[in-house]
């Protein structure tokens, strides 16, 4: 044993060796914490991070974090980035572009919300008032009328009425998830099929029937009105919910078409106007990057682009980068009218400098599961999924990106200095794979959809990914000189281990430590952690209180902290003041970061030197019964 360690050492430092010898280690790295419909506050937060620190070298982040990797990545090819050069000068001047584009991530939801496009991303930010009330009237009429068993001949009736409302309805066919309609409609095609002379088979068939449109209203309420619940919410990992995540990636890959200056699979045969398109589209774009990069810096989108947000008076540069993506969108409009074919972002697979992350199910698992989703579609028990988990060595924690970092990083976290955390030894390599697969599950999470397969890789399915919410050590395992961890003040996420707890079944932590009803009383709990257990599996992952937990060392490992409060906003109320929050949070800098890299004024942008943008180890104290900003400072 002893000998075969020795050997594994020798053979890491030699591809440390061969690695260093080939190119310089990534020097500015960035882990992302997922966040769901709040991934507006990454945007402004890497923003931040671009115009003091410069370009990132390497990302990572699962869940709503991989829809900002992918966005990232997009902006990065932007034909109109200026520089190519590694001078401060130039790097500055890309430094403030990229630093732009991302806060102008914002300026595209604004200009997007306005058209009758994005139902979906609407219901989803609560950008249609009647839509969603739509929605909840109709789940909550739904299941209080289907809980009335005064007869079954009223049963029949009312079944028959809910699925043609929620079915025939053009505004809500427009929003449901494909796989959700398919599976109320199948179920509605055999009620409706079987003659009422059948009356035990019509009977059963309108029990099922009823059963899914029950599951279609509680999906319908997650979603507009939250309150996910992992303790009480039986089938939590089969509901097909109500959003399609493939369209959500759809959208998003839209965006990412506009700022990677995607236009058509054939250039050579273009008509002369959509020629003089692509060259407008460029001309815009290099003015706006020019005039309104420099003008930028130190400001938010509503505070740079808007004279007066409130009345939505545009500054010139607000109005540059309107008109920029009306005249993108009007041709894009235009060319899906007449189905001429463009090229998309969504069918590249990963560059070399992200990587996405989910939950995954070994093989005997991954068909446990499908074997058990195929029953649910003939049930109509409500205590179905109850009992349904995994055992904890079938669980692994997945990435994606370019295999050579994958193979070190791998190769660094079973066999380095955090080979002993539960977190690196459930890493498991998933390769590269087109953006269209991985936006499709690592954003979908349990209770917005069900557990699902990863596309070309059917055998596999995908939790979602809450897998690893702090990778900051996949990221030093690439060797990254300087990682800045984004996230937000509190806890591991209480729902995030509310699903491993249901996923494994473990015994520990009680449900009355992880009650996403308990308010203030959860909070404090989850904050303090346990310190009478460090050994269990949850203590092992998520305890804040071990000092040897994979998150606790997570956050030890980084070099400095973006520490945001973005749990204290409501999307309902809109995106503008996540993402300014986002904008100005404040950075914890480790004393014993490498060079002291975040106190330096790289390319001439301007380190964090006032006082009011940074946070310290004197910052902590414990009026709220528990560490301030716990989750940012290592404990």
């Amino acid at each position: 044993m002893l000998l075969m360690k020795i050997f594994l050492l020798a053979t890491l430092f030699s591809l440390k060796s061969l690695a260093a010898l080939n190119s310089a280690p990534p020097k500015l790295c960035t882990a992302i914490r997922g966040n769901g419909e709040l991934v507006f506050a990454h945007w402004s937060s890497l923003a931040r991070i671009v115009e003091h620190y410069g370009p990132i070298d390497k990302l990572a982040g699962g869940s709503s974090a991989a829809i900002t990797l992918f966005l990232y990545e997009s902006i990065l090819k932007n034909p109109q980035l200026s520089c190519k050069s590694d001078e401060a000068y130039c790097m500055r001047k890309k430094s403030l572009e990229i630093s732009l584009m991302l806060k102008s991530l914002q300026g595209y939801f604004d200009y997007w919300l306005t058209t009758p496009e994005l139902e979906t991303l609407n219901v989803l930010y609560q950008n249609a008032p009647k839509l969603i009330s739509k929605l909840k009237f109709w789940a909550e009429k739904t299941e209080k009328d289907l809980a009335d068993e005064e007869n079954i001949f009223s049963l029949f009736k009312k079944v028959k009425i809910a699925t043609k409302e929620l079915l025939e309805a053009e505004d809500l066919k427009r929003v449901i998830n494909p796989e959700l309609k398919k599976f109320i409609s199948s179920a509605y095609k055999t009620f409706n099929d079987i003659p009422l002379y059948h009356f035990n088979e019509k009977t059963q068939a309108s029990k099922i029937l009823r059963f899914r449109l029950v599951e279609a209203a509680d999906s319908i309420k997650l979603l507009v009105a939250g309150g996910f619940d992992a303790k009480n919410d039986r089938r939590l990992f089969f509901r097909p919910g109500i959003l399609s995540f493939e369209d959500i990636a759809d959208k998003f890959g839209r965006i990412a078409d506009f700022y990677a200056g995607y236009f058509y699979k054939s250039t050579p045969e273009l008509p002369i106007r959509r020629d003089q398109h692509i060259q407008e589209y460029h001309k815009r774009f290099r003015s706006f990057l020019h005039i309104c990069a420099p003008q930028a810096q130190d400001k938010s989108w509503s505070e740079f682009a808007y004279f007066n947000y409130e009345k939505n008076i545009l500054s010139n540069c607000g109005r540059m980068y309107r008109d920029l993506v009306d005249h993108y969108r009007t041709q894009l409009i235009s060319d899906q009218k007449i189905s001429l074919e463009r090229k998309h972002r969504l069918d590249d697979k990963l560059g070399d400098s992200v990587f996405p992350i989910t939950a995954i199910l070994n093989e005997n698992q991954s068909q446990n599961y499908k074997k058990t989703y195929k029953e649910y579609w003939e049930t109509s028990d409500r205590d179905f999924g109850k009992n349904w988990n995994i055992p904890y060595k079938s669980l692994y924690f997945g990435y994606w990106g370019n295999q050579s970092d994958l193979n070190e990083a791998e190769l660094n976290l079973k066999n380095g200095p955090f080979a002993e955390l539960e977190k690196s030894q459930k890493m498991k390599s998933l390769g590269n794979m087109p953006w269209k697969n991985i936006l499709a599950v690592s954003p979908a999470e349990p209770g917005l959809s069900r557990l699902k397969e990863i596309p070309s890789m059917e055998q596999t399915i995908s939790a979602g990914g809450w897998a690893d919410l702090h990778p900051t050590l996949f990221l030093k395992s690439l060797n990254c000189e300087n990682v800045v961890y984004i996230t937000r003040i509190n806890g591991e996420t209480v729902f995030g281990q509310g699903v491993v707890k249901r996923l494994l079944n473990l015994t520990k932590p009680i449900w009355d430590n992880i009650d996403p009803k308990g308010g203030e009383k959860t909070r404090a709990k989850n904050n303090n952690g346990d310190s009478t257990d460090f050994s269990s599996t949850w203590a092992r992952l998520y305890n804040i209180a071990n000092p040897e937990s994979s998150i606790s060392q997570s956050i030890e490992a980084a070099d400095a902290v973006w520490c945001t409060d973005w749990d204290s906003f409501d999307i309902k109320k809109g995106y503008t003041p996540v993402l300014d929050h986002a904008y100005h949070s404040k950075l914890y800098i480790k004393d014993q970061s490498q060079n002291n890299f975040f106190r330096q004024n790289r390319f001439d942008l301007g380190a964090f030197q006032d006082p009011n943008s940074l946070i310290t180890l004197k910052d902590r104290n414990y009026s709220s019964g528990w560490p301030s900003y716990v989750g940012c400072i290592p404990l």
